[in-house]
C-alpha cells in the first residue's frame, strides 16, 4: 500500500513475543479485545486475531509507525482502527488513509 498522510512515531510502545505471551482478557468485542498483558502490566486493545488460546498473544505491537507520505508499506492487517504493516522490516500501525 501506498501512505497518502504523514505520521509520527510512537514513543511508549510494547511489543509481546512468543517468550511472554500471557494476557488477561478484560473485555472481549468483536474485532479488539482490550488485555492486560501479565507480564508488563500494560492494557491495551489488541485485534482478536493475536489472541491464541484466550490468554495468549504471539507478536503483537502497538507501535505507531513514523510514515510519510508517498512510503510504500507492506501489508500485515487491516482492521477497522488502522493497519499493521512493515516499513523498513519494522513492524507497527498505520493509522492514515492509502491506497
Amino acid at each position: 500500500i501506498n501512505a497518502l498522510e504523514n505520521q509520527e512515531a510512537s514513543n511508549d510502545s510494547i511489543y509481546i513475543s512468543w517468550l511472554d505471551r500471557e494476557i488477561r482478557t478484560i473485555n472481549k468485542g468483536d474485532e479488539f479485545s482490550y488485555v492486560e498483558h501479565i507480564q508488563s502490566g500494560r492494557k491495551f486493545d489488541i485485534p482478536n486475531s493475536y489472541i491464541r488460546n484466550e490468554n495468549e498473544c504471539f507478536d503483537y505491537t502497538d507501535y505507531i509507525l513514523p510514515v510519510n507520505k508517498g512510503d510504500k508499506l507492506s501489508l500485515i492487517t487491516k482492521t477497522s482502527k488502522g493497519c499493521i504493516v512493515k516499513k523498513d522490516g519494522i513492524i507497527g500501525w498505520y493509522l492514515g488513509k492509502y491506497v
